[in-house]
């Protein structure tokens, strides 16, 4: 779950699993976990690899 603070002095982004609020995940174990389904559900044209995506 991604909670966006679009304040223009200060904005941020608070990153949490879905179920568990009471943890906050870095932005980048984020992206990794959805980038990960990616090249699993496409193995034939892209692999994931450190956080990015390329074909294969």
């Amino acid at each position: 779950m991604l909670l966006a603070d679009p304040n223009q002095f200060s904005p941020s982004i608070r990153t949490y699993e879905v179920n568990d609020w009471g943890t906050e995940v870095a932005l980048s174990d984020a992206i990794d976990t959805l980038i990960a389904p990616i090249g699993e559900r496409n193995f034939d044209l892209y692999e994931g690899l450190d956080g990015e995506v390329t074909k294969a």
